[in-house]
């Protein structure tokens, strides 16, 4: 199966190339066919999990993604990056080779004008995919990229008619960030603080919900004085909790409230609940 999709999605992007130049027609491009083959190599890759590396490491996949995420049909860009993020959790060293070009494509894509248009699903997969990338990358390496994709982020949380998903997703990215590279983003935590609370509010207890947080643990953790103007945002968030099941992260998130509560005094933390 993974080889008749690796051989399908070869043979359909080298027509493209040839519509492109005009050598056949633009029906000789399936566009269906190319979402269709990404979209199977996806569930490939959530069903055998780290064990498809090998299946990857003998085949031109990440070129092919590579070349799928900048196709023209949003559709095929959706499931390029779905794929992106299934094999950063999968097999994150057969994507490393491209990390720089893959991040470039994500920024690209998460630009303003791409998330108020009808591609705003391809930007809800290029955010997720950034984070599940991001929270795999050496710090070092990461860290060129930490600015702008946090940038994008916080634009998509500003956003007020953005997509729930999309700013969910952004919300769990930022924290995957700030897990690896917290010393780049505590500077802008005053910023984003409000929106970011918000967004985080609206999870569901879960792996993804408890990377959000311990980004933002993170940050809070180095820079306490942004946290003040936005405190009851913050103690939403925390409150947002039914059960959180990392002991570490639970008892971290405590300990802000009772540090926050001691610092701003009695009649002010009234104020704030």
């Amino acid at each position: 199966i993974f080889s008749k999709c690796i051989a399908a999605l070869t043979t359909m992007l080298q027509r493209r190339t040839q519509v492109e130049r005009g050598e056949i027609p633009a029906e000789e491009y399936a566009i269906d066919v190319v979402i269709c083959a990404l979209d199977l190599i996806s569930g490939v890759c959530e069903g055998l999990g780290t064990s498809i590396e090998s299946l990857v490491a003998q085949a031109p996949l990440r070129d092919i993604v590579l070349a799928a995420c900048v196709d023209s049909a949003p559709g095929v860009r959706r499931s390029a990056f779905a794929l992106l993020g299934d094999l950063s959790r999968s097999c994150p060293n057969q994507v490393m080779p491209s990390l720089q070009q893959f991040m470039d494509l994500i920024v690209a894509q998460l630009q303003p004008q791409n998330i108020i248009s009808i591609n705003m699903s391809v930007c809800n997969n290029a955010s997720w995919a950034a984070g599940e990338l991001a929270v795999r990358t050496p710090a070092q390496a990461l860290q060129p990229f930490v600015a702008p994709l946090a940038q994008c982020m916080v634009q998509i949380l500003d956003m007020r008619m953005v997509n729930r998903s999309l700013g969910e997703n952004a919300a769990i990215t930022l924290g995957r960030l700030a897990i690896v590279c917290p010393d780049d983003l505590q500077g802008g935590l005053s910023h984003m603080m409000t929106s970011w609370c918000g967004a985080l509010r609206r999870l569901r207890d879960g792996v993804e919900k408890e990377d959000g947080f311990k980004g933002l643990v993170a940050l809070v953790q180095k820079n306490p004085n942004a946290g003040v103007g936005a405190l009851a945002s913050l103690l939403e968030a925390i409150a947002s909790w039914r059960g959180c099941r990392n002991e570490e992260l639970a008892r971290q998130m405590g300990g802000l409230v009772v540090g926050y509560k001691q610092h701003v005094g009695g009649d002010a933390w009234i104020k704030t609940l």
